[in-house]
């Protein structure tokens, strides 16, 4: 947890019960908390022993962006949660894509209509 702030991943797959080993460990909703207070962007895939619904609500409740149990298909249900976050991260940049075209296509039009205004006191007789 300690390296935590200097790497930043963008994913991490966090198992639910890290204190069933070390009673004194934190739980995984608690590590969950101060991940997402680190970086709220990072993506967290819980995987847990545990199928109770309960456990999954909490987990989405805490802002997980997955919940996995391990099962035989533990992995590929992994893979695929990994696909859908990799998905959301394009999605996401490309929003930021587009607000920033926007952002410049408007400051450009806004420039254009300000430089006419500005020809239009300054030097009316351009315009007849």
């Amino acid at each position: 947890m300690l390296k935590f702030p200097q790497v930043m991943p963008e994913i991490v797959i966090l198992d639910y019960y890290l204190n069933s080993k070390y009673p004194d460990a934190a739980n995984g909703v608690k590590v969950l908390d101060w991940i997402k207070k680190e970086n709220p962007e990072t993506h967290v895939i819980v995987l847990t022993n545990d199928d109770h619904i309960d456990i999954a609500l909490d987990s989405f409740h805490h802002q997980a962006s997955d919940y996995v149990v391990k099962t035989a298909t533990k992995f590929k249900k992994i893979n695929y949660s990994l696909s859908n976050i990799f998905k959301i991260m394009d999605a996401k940049r490309a929003v930021k894509r587009y607000e920033l075209l926007v952002f410049v296509l408007c400051m450009c039009i806004a420039s254009f209509v300000g430089g006419l205004i500005a020809i239009h006191l300054f030097a009316p007789s351009l315009f007849k």
